[in-house]
Formats: structure tokens, C-alpha cells, sequence
């Protein structure tokens, strides 16, 4: 496996740096090599996505992947749009401005999320990864590839007993090959 890690990906409280440091320190000392950060309750994450995060939260993220880098771990910085997104230039350039700064301090892997959102729109979310792709990712080179979770993100919600559902498909046959999606297996929690 190529990405071998977890995803601080939860309900509840966010984990402190110390927290986030012991994971990456085991992370690294037992060939893991991504930690994923996506706290559905760091507001800045998902509820007040437009709003930029302050100083001491960037000089913790800068902290945290100076200690991932030296541990050999990705870090990934992620948004969870969905709940808030309406597709427009706005809410693009509000995502390009979060994630440009967070660029500027070294981060080089990164990650848009749509899980646990009321809506379905598949072609607007995978054009949306996909313009996202092009405009920031594939302009900054020495980016990973985009990592991305879809609505129905495990088999029993993806599908039917005889077909994928529409959602899937159409999320499936817009997105660009190369943004890498996480899906949990045959449920949620298999």
C-alpha cells in the first residue's frame, strides 16, 4: 500500500498538537507515512470554512509538519466544504486562499472532503475537485495528488443490489483519474 496512515477524520474534540505529534511519532516508527488532518470539529475545517485560521493555529500546523517531515510522514491538510458550498468562483478562490497559505508554510499535500453532507450533486462536487486540480494542485508541481472522500463513501451506500447509484456514477465518471479517493469498504464501519 502506497498510503499507509490515518485520517484525524471525527466527531468530537480535536486532537492537541501533543496528540497529533505522538501519532506521527508512531506513524514513523512503525512505516506508516500519512497522517491526515480533517477534524469535522476544528471550525475552520468545515462550519467556518471562509474564515482564515489564525496565527497560533498556523504556527501549529507549521510545527506539525516540520515533526512530519522529520518523522517521514505526509501530511495532508484537508476542507470539508460541503456543508456550506454552492459551487461559485467565491467559494473557489475562499479554497484557494485557505490552501495557498497553508502552501506557503510547506504544506504539499491536501484534501477535499464530502462526506457526511446532506447533498448530491456528484458532477458539480467532481468538477469542482477537478477545477481545484487543475488551478491549485497541478500549478504547484512538487504537490501530491489531490485526495478526496465522496457523499456515499462505503459499498452499502455507493450501491444497489444490482448497480452503483447515481450519485456514484456520476461522481465516478467526471472525476479527474488522478485524485485519489478514500472510500471505507463494504460499510462504514466493516
Amino acid at each position: 500500500m502506497t498510503t499507509r496512515g490515518t485520517i484525524e477524520g471525527f466527531y468530537g474534540t480535536v486532537w492537541s498538537e501533543k496528540e497529533c505529534m505522538a501519532q506521527i511519532k508512531f506513524y514513523g516508527e512503525n512505516k506508516l507515512n500519512t497522517f491526515i488532518y480533517a477534524p469535522k470539529d476544528d471550525p475552520y475545517h468545515r462550519e467556518n470554512l471562509k474564515d482564515p485560521y489564525p496565527q497560533n493555529k498556523i504556527e501549529e500546523f507549521k510545527h506539525l509538519l516540520d515533526y512530519s517531515n522529520k518523522h517521514k510522514v505526509d501530511f495532508v491538510f484537508s476542507i470539508s466544504p460541503g456543508n456550506s458550498l454552492n459551487f461559485s468562483d467565491s467559494d473557489f478562490n475562499e479554497l484557494i486562499a485557505k490552501c495557498e497559505s497553508m502552501y506557503k508554510i510547506g504544506v504539499r499535500h491536501f484534501g477535499i472532503f464530502f462526506d457526511d453532507i446532506p447533498t448530491k450533486d456528484g458532477i458539480r462536487q467532481a468538477d469542482f475537485l477537478n477545477r481545484f486540480n487543475k488551478e491549485f494542485i497541478k500549478t504547484h508541481k512538487d504537490c501530491g495528488p489531490l485526495m478526496t472522500i465522496p457523499t456515499e463513501y462505503d459499498t452499502i451506500a455507493m450501491a444497489d443490489v444490482k448497480d452503483y447509484k447515481k450519485y456514484t456514477k456520476d461522481f465516478s465518471s467526471k472525476l479527474d483519474k488522478d485524485i485519489l479517493v478514500m472510500w471505507t469498504g463494504s460499510a462504514v464501519v466493516p
